[in-house]
């Protein structure tokens, strides 16, 4: 299932499109998820972030549900690099797997590797193409 956005995403939206990628899951009995974010970019505060998985957690999103995130590119703010990075870190230790890709090519990649059900393991932190 495929999630994509534009411009800033704020709280509400975070909770409406959560909403949506579970109902989407759901009818199409599928566990991986790729947001891409690469004409948005999350418009919140570190404290929402920290609140996303409690999101999850209330729209019904498995814990067995495989999250890829592609982060923003031009024209997204520069200094958000480390909010994403913060967001992945929160999710996984909530328990959900989650991870942050460059392009969506490594996403699709990463997501079909997750078909099996393990866990690949971190290639030394890279999120390239």
């Amino acid at each position: 299932v495929t999630i994509s956005g534009a411009g800033g995403l704020n709280r509400g939206d975070v909770q409406r499109v959560t909403r949506e990628a579970v109902r989407l899951l759901r009818e199409k009995r599928s566990s991986r998820l790729l947001v891409d974010c690469s004409r948005g970019y999350l418009d919140l505060k570190l404290v929402d972030v920290y609140g996303v998985p409690e999101c999850y957690e209330k729209a019904g999103l498995p814990r067995y549900a495989r999250i890829a995130l592609v982060l923003p590119g031009v024209g997204a703010p520069s200094d958000m690099a480390g909010l994403y990075e913060f967001y992945e870190t929160v999710c996984q230790n909530r328990g959900y797997v989650c991870r942050l890709f460059d392009c969506q090519e490594s996403a699709e990649k990463w997501l079909q590797a997750m078909a099996g059900g393990a866990a690949p393991a971190r290639q030394g932190g890279t999120r390239g193409c």
